[in-house]
């Protein structure tokens, strides 16, 4: 398919999808009278985020989108019921379409509500690094999403090694050609440049502090998943449903996967990314070894 084709095809399945959530959004849109925040990821790809969307998919009140691409609809004209229907379909989606599976994942939490809700309090997007990249110039098109919605916003700014994030993604990334060859260090200089302009993003969203914004570690995470979800429903004002707590850390991984030693890291580079690191209070904790 040819790029006009391909653009062509876009635009019908949006102009699809506009009608589709304009009849149907504004059908049931007295179930949204319910919703009192969006909750948006910020941050960078492979660094947790779908393990920590699929969890809050799980909450009886709570649906997170796999993924939807919010600004790009914004632009399109999407009004506020048109947004939480299709996020909610999308979430709806994940669940009945995917088995709540991703990117050779499976994030299906026995016993729950995933894909269903009981009084639907949050709605939100798991796309941080798409949304992060939207902000670059600016931050209006978070104060253009806050308006559209007449929604408080929350953001959930999760973290991981630095150093498997980059690695992670270079490996993910790499020709067909390539794959199972050694990585040299020139293939992740492109990888750790993305990494550092979505930490300055963050950054410049922390220093306005417009909108709330919680801080998830993933390592720390992992390793006491019912203390570090307890924090992430307090700052969404979410309940804790019985039983909650312990279906979700029975999917949670025993250790999180130091990818960065599947890389070819020379010592030089490690110290650059390290002394990178030192500027940013959320990062500054990494290191290579830890």
């Amino acid at each position: 398919m040819g790029r006009v084709q391909h653009l062509l095809a876009v635009r019908m399945r949006v102009y699809g999808l506009y009608v589709r959530s304009l009849v149907l959004g504004g059908l049931f849109r007295s179930r949204y009278r319910s919703v009192r925040s969006f909750c948006l990821f910020v941050g960078y790809p492979r660094s947790g985020h779908s393990l920590i969307g699929a969890l809050l998919n799980a909450h009886p009140n709570c649906m997170i989108a796999m993924e939807w691409g919010m600004f790009f609809y914004l632009r399109f004209g999407f009004k506020r019921w048109q947004i939480l229907y299709s996020l909610v379909r999308n979430a709806r989606q994940f669940t009945r379409k995917y088995e709540d599976t991703w990117t050779g994942y499976s994030y299906r939490v026995p016993g729950s509500s995933q894909g269903t809700y009981h009084q639907l309090q949050v709605v939100g997007d798991k796309f941080g690094g798409y949304t992060t990249m939207t902000l670059l110039q600016n931050s209006q098109p978070l104060h253009q999403l806050a308006r559209r919605l007449k929604l408080p916003v929350f953001l959930v700014h999760v973290t991981r090694n630095p150093f498997d994030v980059i690695s992670t993604t270079c490996l993910r990334n790499r020709a067909a050609h390539l794959q199972g060859t050694p990585v040299g260090y020139l293939e992740l200089l492109p990888y750790i440049d993305t990494f550092f302009r979505k930490a300055g993003i963050v950054r410049r969203l922390k220093q306005e502090g417009t909108y709330s914004m919680i801080d998830i570690d993933h390592e720390r995470f992992i390793d006491n998943p019912r203390a570090e979800l307890t924090r992430l429903l307090h700052f969404l004002e979410l309940d804790l449903p019985d039983g909650y707590l312990n279906r979700c850390a029975s999917i949670v991984y025993d250790e999180p996967n130091k990818s960065r030693h599947r890389v070819g890291w020379s010592p030089a580079l490690i110290r650059m990314v390290e002394e990178e690191l030192s500027h940013y209070d959320f990062l500054q904790h990494y290191r290579f070894s830890s």
